[in-house]
């Protein structure tokens, strides 16, 4: 099964530091990253972040071909509001910036019966392949043993897939 999806050039520059947070709250801890020459330079920090300095999150996927850090961060933050603005969506894949203010990218989530695929292409660049390992029982187990109604995804990559808008 495949679904595809079209992010627009962001409206708003990333910034130029800031931090994201693990996706997986068993594993609390922060990044700090920083835009150096169109690649992000990345460092673990130690200390307790503020959850009003959070930008976004991030999570290191075991993909077939090794371990890639996936993160998704916002541009800012709605006036007023602590939550970060996801309308300019950023997403960084290992320390390469995939979406970017001159760029509309083409994205595509393939679901298989073992593993799962997302997908970044746009015109000039390279594209960007996560393929991972996902078993097909692996959350519809957790669905029937766990609460059904209230399930939330462990898939970081399904859920930042989920983050990119419909148009």
């Amino acid at each position: 099964m495949e679904y595809g999806k079209t992010i627009s050039p962001n409206q708003l520059s990333p910034p130029a530091a800031f931090y994201i947070a693990n996706y997986y709250p068993e594993k609390p801890k922060f990044l700090k990253l920083r835009l150096e020459e169109n690649e992000y330079s990345i460092r673990t920090v130690t200390e307790e972040i503020s959850a009003n300095e959070v930008l976004g999150y991030f999570a290191n996927i075991k993909t077939l071909e090794g371990s890639v850090l996936l993160a998704y961060f916002a541009s800012s933050r709605t006036d007023g509001q602590h939550a970060p603005d996801y309308r300019n969506l950023n997403i960084l894949v290992g320390t390469q910036l995939v979406t970017r203010l001159d760029l509309t990218v083409e994205t595509e989530f393939s679901i298989g019966t073992w593993r799962r695929r997302l997908t970044f292409r746009s015109e000039g660049r390279p594209e960007v392949a996560l393929t991972y390992w996902w078993p097909f029982y692996k959350e519809g187990m957790a669905k029937v043993l766990g609460d059904p109604f209230n399930f939330v995804s462990s898939d970081f990559c399904s859920e930042v897939f989920k983050l990119i808008p419909t148009k």
